[in-house]
């Protein structure tokens, strides 16, 4: 009975409750994290529009100007006037879309003039690029994206629009995808999927009648710089013919900056684009500032795993595996790059590789297992080369690879009882079962480094910047995403050999390219390379007066030049983005440099120690 009579009834229940969201509201730092997100959806139009611009207010100066500097002059003058704008956000339901709609939403707002921001339409655009349910015929990570999508932008106060792009993902990026794996390349799916797709077919369709859009909003971690031709923002800004030029700059977050795969991107498309995040660093900022303690993890944003990475793939699944369900296994031999002597060099060139010339096997059992491991065979005098007289010897065989197709160089080989872990240094890709995977003992091996490459598919941001190509050129490179900026010379290289007619500086470059990508210079120089996705669609074509090849030369070597990796140009002095292109061959490694020095002393002791013998004579 006293139990009862201590318990608080229901009404005053609901009385603390309601005292308890009144006080949350006075204090709307605690009120963030403190109220449900179902609350937060409820609130009147009003309410929700006056809760965000005090939150927006809490922000620290600098994000604010961050934000401003990167939303195009006649956008900031629509805010201002009464001309309706409609700008369309790609919505991921990932945290950096989100803090970038939520960013740019109400630093509009802040800069309009009374109600007159209201003038400024953004809808929410959810884009979906691959079905996994056809494979797996379970849920696919798109219908969490679409739920995640949906809470976001109830949140927001945005109309959610779905788009399919499979079909055109598929024909644009996938497809030549697999072609160039098949090639023995490794290519870079999200260079094109950013260039035909997210800034090709979702620009093209958020401008169309049914969205109506002037810009669209991603949360990529990159700078547009505008540069218009009157200083005078009120003038300059009421139409955006005043816009001089635009380039495609570096972020300020360094570790997150992605405008390595936003290098083919031509400046037409970026001039429709926003990236709010440039100046804000994501950790920091974009997490823990906002997201997490102005926001409070709303719908759980911040639980969700990063969209970034090839999408088709996956998180769990493993790329080896699903490549090869679309691309046949090309099994081949690992092979150590110390078979490079005198005697052995002229048989790689030939692409000759087998058993001991020394080995006791007679010719028929020889030929009984000259279908290779393609068919099965075990044998490792079984993989044979264009001749079974010129053959490498069987010692630098270190096993068997499971496929071509699925190491890249700077990769640990998966190679069996051996002491020492070893890594790829690159591979050869002829007819099925006579492929070749070199590999080198340790990480930093002589091997794995190389001075210069040549570079095709080039692409630049700015058709003028081909003009600075009429001479050799300054600039920094990434070879890979996660490698730094390195400063190299770019340039036109030396004519590839012709089998008709051949010249003594032909001959010269062909013997300076690496005997680990033969047959990658081969492919590149007889034949036309193929093009990379969609050349001919206007929106990415490049310049008529792009060279076909360009070569890098190294300030300091390289490691791991992989053939069709993706190769970014930068200014040699600013963040500014030039272009990109994609690796044909390599030149000679460090370790092929070496042998050769080591060659040549040799032969240069040998001539002497006959000079001295012709003497005495």
């Amino acid at each position: 009975m006293m139990r009862a009579l201590l318990r608080p009834s229901r009404r005053q229940c609901h009385h603390h409750q309601h005292m308890l969201f009144l006080y949350l509201r006075r204090n709307r730092r605690l009120q963030t994290s403190s109220v449900s997100f179902d609350e937060k959806t409820n609130r009147t139009f009003w309410e929700e529009k006056n809760h965000h611009r005090q939150l927006y207010a809490q922000l620290p100066e600098r994000i604010k100007r961050a934000v401003l500097a990167q939303i195009p002059r006649d956008l900031l003058a629509s805010s201002k006037t009464n001309k309706k704008t409609v700008v369309a956000v790609a919505l991921s339901g990932g945290v950096d879309s989100f803090v970038s709609a939520w960013l740019l939403k109400n630093a509009l707002q802040a800069a309009a003039v009374g109600e007159k921001g209201e003038n400024i339409k953004l809808k929410a655009i959810l884009m979906k690029n691959w079905d996994e349910r056809e494979e797996t015929n379970s849920e696919c990570l798109f219908d969490a994206d679409r739920r995640s999508a949906k809470k976001l932008a109830k949140y927001l106060s945005m109309d959610l629009y779905e788009v399919d792009f499979c079909r055109e993902y598929w024909q644009s990026v996938f497809s030549p995808f697999t072609e160039s794996v098949e090639r023995g390349e490794t290519p870079n799916p999200d260079v094109w999927c950013n260039r035909e797709i997210k800034f090709g077919k979702l620009l093209e369709y958020v401008k169309e009648e049914e969205i109506g859009a002037k810009y669209l909003v991603t949360g990529h971690y990159a700078e547009i710089w505008r540069e218009y031709g009157d200083d005078n923002i009120e003038q300059s800004s009421s139409s955006s013919s005043s816009l001089k030029r635009i380039e495609l700059r570096r972020s300020k977050d360094e570790t997150k900056d992605q405008t390595y795969f936003l290098a083919s991107v031509p400046s037409k498309a970026l001039e429709s684009v926003i990236f709010p995040l440039a100046k804000l660093r994501k950790a920091e900022d974009v997490i823990e500032l906002i997201a997490r303690d102005l926001l409070g993890n709303v719908a759980n944003v911040l639980d969700r795993k990063s969209s970034a990475g090839i999408c088709f793939v996956g998180k769990k699944r493993n790329f080896s595996d699903f490549v090869h369900e679309y691309v046949q296994r090309d099994p081949a031999w690992f092979v150590d790059v110390e078979c490079i002597t005198e005697e052995n060099s002229s048989l790689i060139e030939k692409n000759s590789i087998g058993c001991s010339s020394n080995s006791s096997r007679s010719s028929s059992s020889r030929s009984s297992s000259s279908s290779g491991i393609s068919s099965g065979g075990s044998e490792r005098g079984g993989l044979e080369g264009k001749g079974d007289s010129n053959t490498i010897d069987e010692k630098y065989i270190l096993g068997e690879c499971e496929s071509v197709h699925s190491v890249t160089a700077g990769q640990r080989a998966r190679i069996g009882g051996l002491p020492k872990p070893y890594f790829v240094v690159g591979k050869s890709t002829e007819e099925k079962g006579s492929s070749k995977v070199y590999v080198c003992e340790g990480g930093d091996h002589p091997a794995l480094l190389t001075n210069w490459c040549v570079i095709k598919d080039i692409r630049f941001v700015h058709e003028d910047d081909t003009d600075a190509l009429n001479s050799s050129q300054q600039v920094r490179v990434k070879t890979r995403y996660a490698s730094p900026l390195v400063p190299a010379t770019i340039g036109i290289p030396p004519p590839p050999s012709n089998a008709a007619s051949s010249s003594s500086r032909q001959q010269q470059q062909q013997q300076k390219v690496s005997l680990f990508c033969r047959s990658a210079y081969e492919k590149a120089t007889t034949t036309p390379s193929p093009s990379s996705p969609s050349t001919t669609a206007k929106s990415s074509s490049p310049s008529s007066s792009s060279p076909p090849l360009l070569q890098i030369t190294f300030a300091s070597p390289e490691k791991a030049v992989s053939i069709g990796q993706a190769v970014v140009m930068y200014h040699h002095s600013t963040s500014r983005v030039l272009g990109v292109g994609s690796v044909a061959y390599h030149g000679r490694t460090v370790f092929e440099e070496e042998k050769e020095e080591e060659q040549q002393r040799r032969q240069k002791r040998q001539s002497e120690k006959k000079n001295d013998d012709d003497k005495e004579s």
